[in-house]
């Protein structure tokens, strides 16, 4: 049976760039520590889906 860092070893080794990717909570900070410095991915660690929610227009003295 794998631990927990050989699981994040192994769902780093999948994700490739410009990936967007919902592991749920609490391994997902372990994925983060093996994945490559070449690709950019984005890892959402919260339950619920990718964009489930509307995005609010900032001000512009707000952007940035």
């Amino acid at each position: 049976m794998l631990d927990k860092d050989q699981i994040a070893q192994r769902i780093a080794k999948e994700l490739k760039d410009g990936y967007y990717v919902n592991l749920g909570i609490g391994i997902t900070t372990l994925v983060a520590n093996y994945i490559t410095k070449r690709i950019h991915v984005t890892l959402k660690s919260e339950n619920g889906l990718i964009g489930d929610r509307k995005r609010t227009r900032l001000h512009s003295s707000q952007q940035i």
